[in-house]
């Protein structure tokens, strides 16, 4: 993971997701796996700068999918970051990974 872009480390983020639903985390051993490989990734992501969290002034009303295209995030991350209501047009500081 030498050269890790940000669309590999989200896919990394999902495929984690999928395995933790997948398994029996009432397993200490299982479970204790699980959070030591979750802070040796988040360890690693950090070290990487890409989850960090960025700001940028949307000056105008812009379509919320345009900025968001244009921030190289997904919509719905803006939206949990920031409290877009179900406005398809954004404007003012918003925050995004």
């Amino acid at each position: 993971m030498d050269s890790l872009t940000r669309d590999m480390a989200a896919g990394y983020w999902r495929l984690l997701g999928r395995l933790e639903q997948s398994i029996d985390r009432e397993d200490p051993a299982v479970h204790s796996a699980l959070r030591d490989m979750l802070a040796a990734l988040s360890a690693h992501l950090s070290a990487q700068g890409l989850g960090a969290e960025m700001s940028r002034r949307i000056a105008s009303a812009a379509p919320l999918l345009s900025v968001a295209h244009s921030l190289g995030c997904a919509e719905g991350d803006l939206r949990r970051l920031n409290s877009i209501a179900d406005s398809l047009i954004v404007e003012g500081d918003l925050t995004y990974v």
